[in-house]
């Protein structure tokens, strides 16, 4: 795990930098949507025209996150920490207004107060080295939120006039941290932030969605922790099962990978019944046939192989885009039959040509 004094280096030195990228921005970036933020657009009245652009920021495993109105800003970064303990997001506009907030493990910190003493000690060394100095400096608290204001007047001999607020928020065990600064503020501009501010808060006993869920199994998948996999993929599939809101490609992922995820744990009672629940449901889906055939080899079941591939090839034209079929042929789930005559034929017939790519061997169209 990354020490807190790396942490916070590496947030002192985002604050810094990205506080002013938007100075010299010519235009604003593309939005970047993680699997783990959830995004909802309306239009509703507020003091002055804006849209709502609610999102809903958090890390797996944790039941706290931090909702937050964008409004017009539009996300360019959301990303989990290579652990999957910590997140952080940043948006901006063409403005210059900026919006960052980070979520990570609490540590040291005993409460918001704590925090932003922590955070504020090691900002000032940061400012400091980069020859900024904070003015009109202002700590308070606000409905729970231990509150952090500067001015920045000037950046390397250009006058920016740039405005920062900071809220520190401590939950269980993890803190949440979120940074608004823009360029050239004036005093017009000060709706736009106590509204934006006021579009922040803290929602506590989280109830991930399905898409939510799905993209803690994903993160926790392509890390092979396969049982962190399954759990977050299977609460995913309980939701979906009473309303279904995933894509046709990413449900079919979401119950393949849970499939597979209980198999790799050993569970394959779990997998198969997983598998059959995708057949009992989208039927026409090749690799939910082929992950059958893939449980009847781990189990010695030779004839049910030989039917579940049949029916995977027969489907192979349905699957996602791009997906490929894999080679019966090279797959361990099958290696005891490799010198069987009944499965030797139906893998030619079924895949008389394959090539290895780096998701494997993948049989070649006729």
């Amino acid at each position: 795990m990354v020490s807190i004094n790396i942490r916070r280096l590496t947030r002192v030195s985002f604050v810094v930098l990205f506080a002013f990228a938007s100075i010299c921005a010519q235009e604003p970036h593309a939005t970047l949507a993680s699997a783990a933020v959830q995004s909802r657009t309306s239009e509703i009245n507020l003091d002055f025209p804006e849209p709502h652009n609610v999102v809903m920021l958090s890390v797996p495993d944790q039941p706290a996150a931090i909702k937050i109105d964008l409004m017009r800003l539009k996300i360019i970064q959301s990303d989990l920490r290579q652990d999957l303990s910590g997140r952080r997001m940043m948006a901006e506009d063409s403005r210059g207004w900026v919006f960052s907030s980070f979520l990570f493990p609490r540590e040291h910190a005993k409460n918001s107060t704590d925090l932003r003493e922590w955070e504020w000690t090691d900002l000032q060394k940061g400012l400091a080295k980069n020859g900024l100095k904070p003015q009109q400096v202002k700590l308070y608290e606000k409905s729970g939120t231990a509150m952090l204001e500067y001015t920045i007047e000037e950046f390397r001999g250009q006058k920016v006039h740039q405005r920062n607020l900071f809220g520190y928020v401590v939950s269980g065990n993890l803190a949440i941290d979120f940074h608004i600064s823009k360029v050239a503020f004036t005093p017009d501009d000060q709706k736009y932030l106590d509204t934006l501010l006021s579009g922040i808060s803290l929602v506590e006993n989280y109830e991930p969605d399905s898409k939510t869920e799905y993209g803690y199994g994903s993160a926790f998948y392509l890390e092979k922790n396969w049982k962190r996999a399954a759990a977050h993929y299977a609460k995913a599939l309980e939701t979906e099962r009473k309303t279904r809101t995933l894509p046709t490609g990413e449900w079919r992922v979401l119950v393949d990978n849970l499939g597979m995820a209980y198999a790799f744990t050993g569970d394959l009672g779990k997998a198969k019944a997983t598998f059959e629940y995708g057949v009992q449901e989208d039927g026409t889906y090749p690799m939910f046939h082929y992950n059958l055939a893939c449980y009847y080899g781990e189990t010695n079941d030779l004839d049910r192989v030989l039917e579940q591939l049949r029916v995977a090839f027969q489907y192979r034209n349905n699957g996602i885009p791009g997906e490929g079929m894999p080679d019966p042929s090279k797959d361990d789930s099958f290696k005891r039959y490799l010198k069987d005559p009944r499965f030797q034929a139906l893998s030619k017939e079924l895949c008389p040509r394959s090539t290895l790519s780096e998701g494997g061997w993948s049989c070649r169209q006729s």
